[in-house]
């Protein structure tokens, strides 16, 4: 918001510096960006009057000027086609640095001195005309600087307006935060309108359709304008503002949009059908060229005025060409209006328009300062344009705005702010915010103003209070608070243990979208039925490829191989603990579990110089599984799991606790790697786990035995066993069964192959034996390992190698 400081003071008087102002406002939250003479370069243009006009002896189409300013003459070569004796012309002097960056200097011309430059209105960022030098008002002073002659020696304050303060969008509703801050009374604007001729029922029509987007619609009806520059005065105040002069009418309803926060339209009446001003939303695809010459396609959210043809106007954002005014206008609608700040800031977004109107409508007017906008504007149009204001005032408004009673408690505005805040000063705070004060006790009830929408709650006014009284006298000490540890569950720290203790074998943690495709689990070659299916469905999701939310953890893993096979990362141990989500039935909530999941790809051991590369294979996954389980103290066992269709039914197992199973782990198929281009890994291996039911089963207490104070003795035993009995069984009989000093049992090497039979494959265990007491002989220990391998042999049917 750009606030010329001459035009302010009209409002509230101001005897300060505009830094000191500057300091206060922005003290306040009114934050000033920037202090600025925007036209000071016309300190160096003077009003001249040529005398003297001369051809140049050096070329055909320049001229010498003899200009004065009174008290100097000056010779000045010039091109311009409408120079002539007598007129009034802005002479830039040398040193003067034009809009454009030129600085004027002192040349030769064709050998001819010129002291100087006569401009256009283009040259001096006054206007758009560049067709010759600027012809000035014949009633100008000679010898005034310019910057006097057309009221633009004043300074600007460049305010930033945050979205919730859009009362403070125009000069007065600035000039009621100085007059707040300084304690000065604010000066309103005296006026008044002289009705006369047809009243404006008999002349125009208001219908709106649909109020829930425009909650008030004033029109009144001004005849017999004359189009014509607005004086220089407004068309000043206008440019200091950042606004370009048009003609008077349009002059009108941008200074009064300027001077009330009100954006105001005028139509040429004689362009609006049947005289009908109808307010609805826009119909599919409808269509309106707009002043700035685009046409724009509606859409049925868009809110336009229209007329018994069609639409004239985009409501709040910019008008129509086919309504605009024009050098023939003799009739206006003028518009004042309160529409809906969302519905203006989705077309002006949509369609990106943005201009000063939508800009203040989208922020929220004042509903009350529609009439008086109206009623301003119709004096300037009397006074300016010499129109005549029609009698009465077409004002609908289907649903008044009421203002809200805010209760605010003293002691809770010392409870905010950490000091106390005398009553007295309290309530002249809030009385200076024009806000009605009804105090009883220690409460205090408020009715905020219309102009300040962003009052609504007893904090809001609290804040006032704050800035009111002045941030720089509330004390910033740091608040006593008393903390308390955070409290973590034994089921978070153990979740954070299974990362710490997968991190210390190798594997590297990530964190995958909970979002999945519904794809994946073709993708996984589940059958319809399958119970990973049952996912719940995004109403909204993200992407198309994001369109459920996961019941494994298994396609994100294969996206992360996937992604680090393109990075040419061959070799991998990936985990992620998280979330799934199982949707029981359609009605519910779904089932939310936290799993462990992994993936695993390349080598035994990282690739290096001593190490030979050689893939990794199932046992390494299945190494790591059974790591992080003994560490958690879970004794689990493993079985054959041919059932998994998207694991290879040859490299599968089952985790098991005794009958409850805790998850699985794998190859990968080749088909699946297929549908997720895993082409350049040779193998790849996964595994998941429940962590609720790892937590049932985990021991919460852990045991410490003492070390055994005698040594062991190890025995090994070959045994030539059918391929379909695994080696797991023979562990759990051996370490079940009743034989004394047996304290482990580890298959080191199994075997396939000639001599053996087909159908038959070689295990070698390694036992080995301790006695608490004493130290085992060796003929001890031969006869515990016959005695056990004798019991092997006739459980399992099975013989030694020999």
């Amino acid at each position: 918001m750009k606030v010329p400081l001459n035009w302010l003071k009209e409002f509230v008087e101001i005897d300060c510096s505009p830094t000191e102002l500057a300091e206060w406002l922005t003290m306040a939250g009114l934050e000033v960006e920037e202090i600025t003479r925007p036209f000071s370069y016309l300190e160096k243009v003077q009003v001249v009057r040529i005398t003297a006009i001369k051809p140049h002896p050096n070329a055909d189409r320049l001229k010498i000027c003899q200009v004065s300013d009174g008290n100097k003459d000056y010779e000045i070569v010039c091109g311009a086609p409408n120079v002539q004796e007598g007129v009034l012309v802005p002479l830039a002097l040398p040193g003067c640095t034009l809009p454009s960056g030129l600085i004027v200097k002192e040349a030769k011309i064709r050998g001819i001195k010129s002291a100087g430059m006569l401009c256009s209105q283009k040259e001096l960022g006054l206007g758009e005309d560049h067709s010759g030098i600027w012809l000035l008002p014949s009633d100008f002073q000679v010898g005034t600087k310019l910057i006097h002659a057309l009221y633009l020696n004043d300074t600007v304050l460049g305010i930033s307006i945050t979205p919730n303060r859009g009362d403070c969008l125009s000069m007065i509703g600035v000039a009621r935060e100085v007059a707040t801050i300084t304690k000065k009374k604010i000066r309103l604007p005296q006026f008044e309108i002289t009705e006369i001729g047809t009243p404006v029922f008999d002349s125009i029509q208001v219908t709106i359709k649909h109020p829930e987007h425009c909650f008030r619609y004033i029109a009144r009806f001004i005849r017999d304008v004359e189009i014509k520059p607005s004086p220089l005065w407004m068309q000043a105040r206008l440019l200091l503002a950042g606004i370009r002069p048009i003609n008077n009418i349009v002059d009108i309803t941008n200074y009064v949009m300027l001077e009330y926060g009100q954006p105001l339209h005028a139509f040429d009446a004689q362009k609006i059908a049947q005289r009908q001003i109808i307010v609805r939303l826009a119909h599919p695809r409808e269509k309106l060229v707009t002043l700035d010459q685009k046409e724009q396609e509606l859409k049925e959210t868009d809110l336009v005025i229209c007329d018994a043809n069609g639409p004239v106007a985009l409501a709040g954002v910019m008008g129509g060409l086919n309504s605009e005014i024009g050098p023939e206008t003799k009739e206006v609608v003028l518009e004042s209006a309160y529409f809906h700040p969302i519905t203006i800031r989705r077309t002006a977004k949509r369609l990106g328009i943005n201009t000063e109107s939508s800009y203040r409508f989208e922020r929220e007017v004042d509903p009350e300062a529609t009439y008086t906008a109206a009623q301003r504007a119709c004096y300037f149009m009397q006074k300016m344009a010499q129109g005549k204001v029609a009698p009465g005032i077409i004002d609908v408004y289907p649903s008044p705005k009421g203002l809200p009673i805010i209760y605010v408690r003293i002691p809770r505005i010392k409870q905010i702010l950490g000091i106390e805040i005398p009553k007295k000063e309290i309530i002249d705070i809030l009385e200076r915010l024009q806000i009605k004060v009804k105090a009883s006790g220690d409460k205090i009830e408020v009715i905020p103003p219309s102009f300040r929408h962003d009052l609504v709650r007893e904090v809001d006014i609290i804040e006032e209070i704050a800035r009111l009284y002045g941030y720089e006298r509330i004390p910033s000490d740091m608040p006593v608070v008393q903390l308390h540890p955070l409290f973590i569950s034994p089921y978070m720290k153990w979740r954070d243990k299974i990362k710490h203790i997968l991190s210390g074998l190798g594997w590297h943690e990530i964190i995958s979208y909970a979002f999945i495709d519904l794809k994946s689990f073709d993708r996984l070659l589940l059958p319809p039925q399958h119970p990973l299916r049952k996912v719940t469905k995004l109403i909204n999701p993200i992407s198309v490829d994001r369109t459920v939310m996961r019941s494994t953890l298994i396609p994100g893993l294969l996206e992360a191989a996937n992604y680090n096979q393109r990075q040419r990362i061959y070799h991998f141990r990936l985990f992620e603990l998280g979330k799934v989500f199982i949707q029981d039935s359609p009605e519910s909530l779904p089932i939310e579990k936290y799993k462990l999941a992994g993936v695993m790809s390349g080598y035994h051991f990282d690739p290096s110089w001593h190490f030979r590369p050689e893939p990794a294979d199932f046992y390494d996954l299945k190494g790591t599984v059974e790591n992080l389980l003994d560490t958690l103290g879970i004794e689990a066992h493993f079985e054959s799991a041919r059932d998994i269709c998207y694991l290879n039914p040859n490299n599968a197992a089952y985790v098991l606790k005794g009958e409850r199973k805790l998850g699985y782990l794998g190859e990968v198929n080749t088909q699946v790697k297929q549908h997720w281009e895993l082409k350049r890994l040779k193998e790849v291996f996964v595994f998941e786990l429940d962590l609720e039911t790892l937590w049932a089963v985990t021991k919460k207490e852990k045991k410490v035995t003492s070390l055994p104070k005698f040594p062991s003795s190890e025995r090994d035993v070959s045994l030539v066993v059918p391929k379909s009995l695994s080696a797991q069984p023979i562990e759990e009989f051996v370490l079940s069964s009743k034989t004394s000093y047996i304290e482990n049992i580890e298959l080191i090497d199994v075997y396939e192959g000639p001599p053996l039979p087909k159908g038959k494959r070689n295990l070698t265990y390694r036992l080995t034996y301790r006695a608490p007491e004493r130290t085992l002989t060796d003929s001890e220990v031969d006869k515990l390992h016959k005695e056990i391998v004798s019991k092997i042999l006739n459980h399992f049917k099975i013989e030694v190698r020999q």
